[in-house]
């Protein structure tokens, strides 16, 4: 049948009619101009009569004979018997032909890929490498755009019709085809050809890993041991990135001070310094050095503080003096100076024993004397040049729950030691038995306030501005005590009576806007060990938990207690457990995610000093 285009509206009718079955015109009307123009078909060439096959080749045509090293003959026949033990596995032969490419014989790259053909048709990749090697375009990739186009054909009623327009008298023939990529190489599913056997070992396997993976997240999150060994590390310091954690060693050839490298994983010791505790370490600004206080020289009078470059390890002396905090800048560090030497060291009586706040030069050493020093433990904020003390007041109850050890056997004890010194003179002798008294006093203060409901002793804080040496005191109802700065310097954290326990507190250095941070209802073991993140969100804090009593003597030296964290603003502190129950000394790093803590061995080490050691845990 004959199908000829209206020449109105261009549908196609049977050749006989004499009406358009769309239109009702005229099938020998004139076309009509703004009618739409029929569809254009494409003429189709009646395919070529194919061409007869070629002759066979003669023998001349063979292909070359293959030369090649013993290295690569030897690859090629481990490849070839892999091809004979399994035939069907279609990367022992794409190997092969590489090898034939790599030695530019493309004919026998190809004839490999031939005979993967012969067992796996399908496979789309080799046939177009194949089509690479030879150069002749892909014969298999007509098979599926034809099975497209049938299937295309019979889904669509106008594809069904045969069309067959009139040109020229002559009736044409048109075809439709539809361009497709060759379909992708399947992909084998392992597990259907693996045994049961081997599945249920797999299945086995992954899940006891994905056992200990929950374990140690939700058990022990994170925690993993920094320093350890026959040693002493305590005294934890976190750089200003948290990259690296300064803290003093006792390795047995004398202590030092070390620095551990998390991205190395491993220590290394920076200087000799027998350092006292955390407070004696202070990072610089841009973490490449630190300022430490350690056992000075003969003419120190005591303690001398020291820089070190990180990097390096070179270390130099400042001063004389303990407490070094850098200021804001980098390039000074505010301290608590010793006594000044006189230019004779023999009148001693020219000596300026009082302690007093000094600027030394981190670079040449030069120091101004400040303001006098009042009061023993003075902690300085650079932020506002400023330094915080506690003034005690002795009363009859305080007397009572501070047992002061001021015995006769134990104050000879100490005036041994002071005599056993480098004291050059009676003066000198007399400066460190007092400082020592001082000391072992305010010790023994803050210890007696371990496990307490409240504060064991009357105390105001007291601020001192550095460059002046006017002193404030910030708080007068003589219910204040354990102030320190929190971590950026801008507020004093502070311990205070409630009524309903120990709370504490934040406020500006002149006393003014105090906020609440840990209500007297949460029980805190050691108000000494309250300290705040760098932003002000978080409080971390030692609180009492059930335990052994013994294994916390054991582990902490003190009753059983752990770490805690509270949220500014909420109520229930959260603890934070690992595999350690009982940690009581911490370093928590700039960003509050990371805690460093000492953990006693309960041994001791060649030397009598108890061995500890430094674990890391993430909250």
């Amino acid at each position: 049948m004959e199908l000829v285009p209206c020449p109105k509206c261009g549908a196609f009718n049977d050749g006989s009619a004499t009406e358009c079955a769309q239109c009702h015109s005229p099938m020998d009307a004139e076309p009509d101009a703004a009618a739409a123009a029929p569809i254009a078909f494409a003429f189709v060439e009646p395919p070529p009569e194919p061409e007869p096959p070629p002759p066979e080749a003669a023998v001349d045509d063979a292909p070359a004979p293959f030369e090649a090293s013993p290295e690569i003959q030897a690859r090629i026949d481990g490849l070839e018997a892999q091809i004979a033990s399994r035939p069907t596995l279609p990367g022992n032969y794409i190997q092969l032909s590489k090898v034939y490419v790599e030695a530019r014989r493309n004919d026998l790259a190809a004839a490999v890929l031939e005979r993967l053909l012969a067992v796996d048709p399908g496979n789309a990749y080799v046939r177009h490498k194949h089509a690479q090697l030879t150069g002749v375009p892909e014969a298999a990739a007509a098979a599926p755009a034809a099975a497209t186009v049938a299937r295309a054909a019979s889904s669509a009623p106008a594809a069904r019709a045969s069309a067959a327009p009139v040109r020229g008298g002559q009736a044409v023939s048109f075809q439709a085809g539809i361009a497709q990529r060759p379909s992708a190489a399947p992909v084998r599913n392992m597990m259907r050809r693996m045994p049961p056997r081997t599945k249920a070992i797999a299945a086995g396997t992954l899940a006891l890993v994905l056992a200990l993976a929950a374990v140690k997240v939700w058990v022990f999150p994170d925690t993993r041991v920094l320093v350890s060994g026959d040693l002493r590390a305590y005294a934890p310091a976190w750089s200003p990135n948290g990259k690296l954690l300064a803290f003093a060693l006792d390795d047995g050839h004398g202590p030092h001070l070390a620095v551990y490298d998390f991205k190395a994983g491993s220590y290394r010791p920076l200087a000799s310094a027998a350092v006292y505790d955390a407070r004696s370490i202070a990072w610089s600004p841009d973490g490449m050095k630190i300022a430490y206080a350690s056992a000075g020289t003969g003419d120190d009078y005591g303690e001398a503080v020291y820089v070190v470059d990180v990097a390096s390890g070179q270390s130099k002396r400042l001063a004389a003096g303990t407490a070094p905090v850098w200021a804001a800048g980098g390039d000074s560090i505010l301290m608590t100076c010793g006594p000044e030497r006189s230019a004779s060291m023999d009148d001693y009586a020219e000596m300026d024993w009082t302690p007093r706040f000094c600027t030394v030069n981190a670079v040449t050493g030069d120091v101004k004397r400040g303001a006098a020093i009042t009061d023993y433990g003075m902690t300085v904020s650079p932020l506002v040049q400023k330094a915080l003390s506690e003034k005690s007041r002795e009363t009859a109850t305080a007397a009572a729950a501070v047992p002061v050890s001021t015995g006769d056997g134990e104050f000879q004890d100490m005036t041994q030691r002071v005599a056993e010194g480098n004291a050059r003179n009676i003066a000198q002798g007399s400066h460190n038995l007092s400082s020592e008294l001082h000391a072992r006093q305010y010790m023994e203060k803050r210890k007696a306030s371990r496990d307490a409901a409240r504060l064991p002793y009357t105390g105001d804080l007291m601020v001192t501005d550095i460059g002046s040496g006017s002193v404030v005191q910030v708080t007068q109802d003589g219910q204040a005590a354990y102030g320190t700065w929190t971590p950026d310097g801008s507020r004093i954290l502070f311990a205070a009576n409630g009524s309903s326990g120990i709370e504490m507190w934040t406020m500006n250095a002149d006393g003014s806007d105090r906020r609440l941070v840990v209500p007297g209802s949460i029980r805190i073991a050691d108000p000494s060990s309250v300290t705040m993140s760098q932003d002000g969100h978080d409080v971390f804090f030692i609180a009492p938990v059930a335990g052994d009593p013994g294994l916390a003597k054991l582990m902490t030296g003190e009753s059983p207690a752990d770490l805690h964290v509270l949220r500014v603003g909420e109520r229930t502190p959260r603890r934070l457990e690992n595999k350690h129950p009982f940690k009581q000394r911490f370093a928590v790093s700039q960003d509050g995610k990371r805690v460093a803590y000492e953990v006693l061995q309960g041994v001791t080490m060649m030397g009598g000093a108890q061995k500890s050691e430094l674990w890391l845990m993430k909250r």
